[in-house]
């Protein structure tokens, strides 16, 4: 069940995709790890698994970036079940890779 009210569904959705290609545009440096945790629990409270599967994404790279190898880990094997449950063959590929740099 969405714990969000509709008004607050509607601004977060419209928040969500914003907060992402933001850290994307910055290159999922190491000062993105706290906007990328809040993307992910906007993209949980929204329940969309292709917002979620990004969200994840951008944080696996940010935590690689800030050198937080053990949280990438873990956020990146959720990315790729995000991935693969969407149907998503390439997002989940590149998920486990970066989880192999790590």
């Amino acid at each position: 069940m969405n714990a969000l009210s509709g008004s607050e569904s509607s601004a977060a959705s419209a928040r969500l995709p914003a907060l992402l290609e933001d850290i994307e545009m910055r290159g999922f440096s190491a000062d993105t790890v706290g906007a990328a945790a809040e993307a992910v629990a906007i993209a949980r409270e929204l329940s969309d698994l292709p917002l979620l599967a990004r969200a994840l994404y951008c944080a696996v790279e940010a935590n690689l970036a800030a050198g937080n190898w053990e949280t990438a880990v873990v956020v990146g094997e959720e990315a790729a079940r995000a991935f693969a449950r969407n149907g998503d063959r390439l997002g989940e590929y590149k998920a486990r890779y970066l989880i192999g740099g790590a």
